[in-house]
């Protein structure tokens, strides 16, 4: 049985949505830790969700853990208690799994992209919200298997620039 904790957001309706249709199931009890604050990345919130995040690996210790986590490279508290919260569950649970996404394409950077309060630089990483959502269940299977406890679920390269060209694309034939 799946328990998807959290779970809100396009990312976490899709992966029900998957488990449900699916009807993809397991005979261990799995836990996918899937609830942060997105939005709010200051020190307080973040701490507070790295919190959340201990309690409940606590409490669940002996049990399979897939928490989705990101390899955004970004200086804040949201990456910061995130890669806090992957070390806490390696050293603490043995049955656990990271699963790690790029941008995933949808609110966040891309909806601040095309309402313009960031500017684009660097290079991106990208994937759209089914991918990601398959990668994460067929991920699962791995929490048996091997020693590695962090999976890498890679999307598509392109220069911010560019990705931000084609969301104000729209705008240009008006």
């Amino acid at each position: 049985m799946i328990h998807l904790i959290g779970g809100r957001g396009q990312l976490g309706s899709k992966i029900k949505f998957l488990i449900d249709s699916k009807n993809v199931q397991f005979d261990d009890e799995i836990f996918i830790y899937h609830t942060w604050q997105v939005i709010d990345k200051s020190e307080d919130i973040q701490k507070l969700e790295y919190d959340k995040f201990v309690n409940f690996v606590d409490n669940h210790i002996d049990e399979k853990i897939v928490f989705i986590s990101t390899y955004s490279q970004k200086d804040n508290f949201y990456n910061y208690y995130k890669q806090l919260s992957e070390s806490y569950l390696i050293l603490n649970c043995k049955k656990c799994l990271i699963v790690r996404l790029p941008t995933i394409i949808g609110k966040g950077v891309i909806e601040k992209m095309r309402n313009d309060e960031i500017e684009p630089y660097g290079m991106m990483e990208l994937i759209t919200i089914e991918d990601a959502s398959m990668g994460v269940i067929k991920s699962i299977d791995k929490i048996n298997k091997g020693l590695s406890k962090v999976i890498k679920i890679s999307g598509e390269k392109a220069s911010a620039k560019l990705v931000y060209n084609i969301i104000h694309s729209d705008k240009d034939r008006t």
